[in-house]
């Protein structure tokens, strides 16, 4: 299950694709609050969540008894690796399914696969929430902003031939051999 969430991209690109799908429906709403309709739309993600981790289970001849025998073995298992990415996948995956968790990561994964560029209507989405005066997305867009003011003033200091990974650039070999 570890794996596959993370192959996922912790559901980002799911969550992602649901707020541009939703997009038009979503800005509609009054604004400033959350609506009976925001909460049946996430009803709707929940479902295919849930229809996800069933199909997972599926294919690998499982069910959700085994899945949460696993879990609390992995709880319980020495190694920290292993305890701490089951941990987190399990908090990841049932924090979705809550209405609150569920927005503000659908508001933090448009900010940050857009800002990433993976996801081209992702930032557009997100601003238009942000006009919409949707629950928290100003401040989504306004953190967002301020993090890539400071990575772009971080990597603007990194000396010449160094790349944004923090890997050096070897020097260019002259064609003369010097």
């Amino acid at each position: 299950l570890n794996e596959w969430h993370w192959a996922s991209n912790c559901f980002h690109d799911h969550v992602v694709q649901f707020a541009v799908l939703h997009r038009s429906e979503l800005i509609s709403m009054p604004g400033g609050e959350h609506s009976h309709r925001e909460y049946q739309l996430h009803d709707q993600f929940r479902q295919q969540l849930e229809g996800f981790v069933q199909s997972f289970l599926e294919h690998h001849g499982s069910n959700l008894e085994a899945l949460e025998a696993a879990l609390q073995e992995a709880k319980a298992c020495d190694d920290l690796c292993t305890r701490m990415s089951s941990e987190v996948v399990s908090e990841e995956l049932l924090s979705l399914l809550e209405y609150e968790a569920f927005h503000r990561t659908m508001l933090q994964a448009l900010a940050d696969e857009g800002n990433r560029g993976t996801l081209p209507d992702a930032l557009p989405t997100l601003h238009a929430f942000a006009e919409a005066d949707l629950p928290e997305a100003r401040q989504v867009v306004q953190e967002s902003m301020k993090q890539k003011a400071e990575e772009a003033e971080l990597y603007s200091a990194l000396p010449a031939g160094y790349c944004q990974s923090g890997y050096q650039v070897p020097p260019a070999v002259s064609e003369q051999g010097t």
